[in-house]
């Protein structure tokens, strides 16, 4: 089981794709912040064009991988 602290070291600052409940839209998101509530993590997220930003449930976030299943930076 991960820590707050490594979840946190690990998505702080990346760059991910939120999508909407339909899929009709996908942007582009910046992780500021994670929190842990109820079992689960949120990320604080932030458009990388616009303005605003939202918390948000980790796992409606993706992250672009390679071919051997690491994240690109």
């Amino acid at each position: 089981m991960s820590t707050i602290g490594g979840i946190v070291k690990r998505y702080l600052g990346e760059i991910g794709t939120l999508s909407t409940e339909k899929g009709q839209l996908a942007i582009r998101v910046s992780i500021k912040d994670v929190r842990s509530a109820f079992g689960r993590y949120d990320f604080l997220v932030e458009p990388v064009s616009g303005a605003g930003e939202a918390w948000v449930s980790a796992q409606k976030v993706q992250f672009d991988v390679d071919d051997n299943g690491g994240r690109l930076m």
